[in-house]
C-alpha cells in the first residue's frame, strides 16, 4: 500500500509538471501566432516589434536583419530585369517623349513595388516555416494529453485499490453498518 501511494503522489507530480509544459507550449503558440501576424506583410513596425513578446523579439529582429538585405537584392534584381525588357521595347517603338518621361517618372516607385513584393515574399517563406513550428507543437501537446489522460487513470486505479486496501487492512471493532 506504500508503494501505491508513492506512485501515486509521484503521477500527480508528473501530470503537474506535464500541466506546465503544457501551458509554455500554448505561450509560445501563441507567441508564434504574433510573430506570423506581424510580419504577414514582410515588415514589422516599430509599433509591432516594442509590443511583442519577449520570447519573439529576438527571432523578429533576425527576421529584419534578414529578410530586408534579401528584399534589396531580390527587388533590384526584378527591377533591372524590368528596365531591361523595357529598354528594349523603348529601341523598338522608338524615342516616343511621353514614353522617355514616365520612363524617368516611375522608375523609383517600380524599384519600392519590387521591394515590397520581395518583403512579402520573405514574410511568407518565414510563415511557412512558423506553420510547421506550430503543428510540431501542437502535437506535442496532444500527446502530453494523452499522457495526461493515461496518468489520472492510473492514478484513479491507484486511489480505488488504496481505498480498498484501506477499508480491508482497518480494524474491526465490533460495529457492523446495516444496509
Amino acid at each position: 500500500m506504500l508503494t501505491q501511494m508513492f506512485v501515486a503522489v509521484r503521477n500527480k507530480d508528473r501530470i503537474r509538471d506535464l500541466r506546465m509544459k503544457q501551458m509554455k507550449l500554448h505561450d509560445k503558440l501563441m507567441d508564434l501566432a504574433r510573430y506570423s501576424a506581424n510580419i504577414a506583410d514582410g515588415i514589422i513596425t516599430p509599433e509591432e516589434l516594442s509590443t511583442s513578446p519577449a520570447s519573439i523579439f529576438g527571432r523578429q529582429m533576425g527576421f529584419m536583419m534578414n529578410a530586408i538585405p534579401m528584399a534589396m537584392i531580390q527587388g533590384n534584381q526584378a527591377f533591372g530585369m524590368y528596365m531591361g525588357q523595357y529598354g528594349a521595347q523603348m529601341q523598338a517603338f522608338g524615342r516616343d517623349p511621353a514614353m522617355a518621361m514616365m520612363m524617368n517618372a516611375n522608375p523609383m516607385m517600380l524599384q519600392m513595388n519590387f521591394f515590397k513584393q520581395a518583403l512579402e515574399r520573405q514574410g511568407k517563406i518565414e510563415q511557412e516555416k512558423i506553420h510547421v513550428e506550430e503543428k510540431k507543437i501542437q502535437r506535442e501537446i496532444a500527446g502530453i494529453d494523452v499522457m495526461i489522460k493515461m496518468l489520472e487513470s492510473q492514478e484513479q486505479g491507484l486511489a480505488r485499490s488504496i481505498d480498498h486496501d484501506i477499508r480491508q487492512n482497518a480494524p474491526k471493532f465490533g460495529f457492523h453498518a446495516h444496509g
